[in-house]
């Protein structure tokens, strides 16, 4: 249940990082079938923070310091040495 609490922390603040900080380009997180842009990006981000966390009330001015980087499941395990 640790890890589990954990992950959803660490996206709840990948959340509110991308969502406070306008010069990321969301759009590089809109892969797949459909071409979303920064916009619509962050609009699919707001929604689903609202929704998995309705008590979370307003992104803060700036969210806290992490980085968000693409990789795959495989290459998360790997680096958390297998866990996961």
């Amino acid at each position: 249940m640790q890890h589990f609490c954990s992950a959803i922390s660490t996206r709840s603040s990948s959340f509110e990082d991308l969502l406070s900080h306008p010069e990321i380009d969301a759009s590089a997180f809109a892969g797949g079938r459909y071409p979303y842009d920064d916009d619509e990006v962050r609009e699919i981000v707001h929604y689903a923070r609202s929704t998995i966390w309705p008590d979370a009330g307003p992104v803060p001015d700036r969210g806290p310091d992490v980085r968000l980087v693409n990789l795959s499941l495989q290459e998360w395990r790997a680096l958390r040495g297998g866990h996961g």
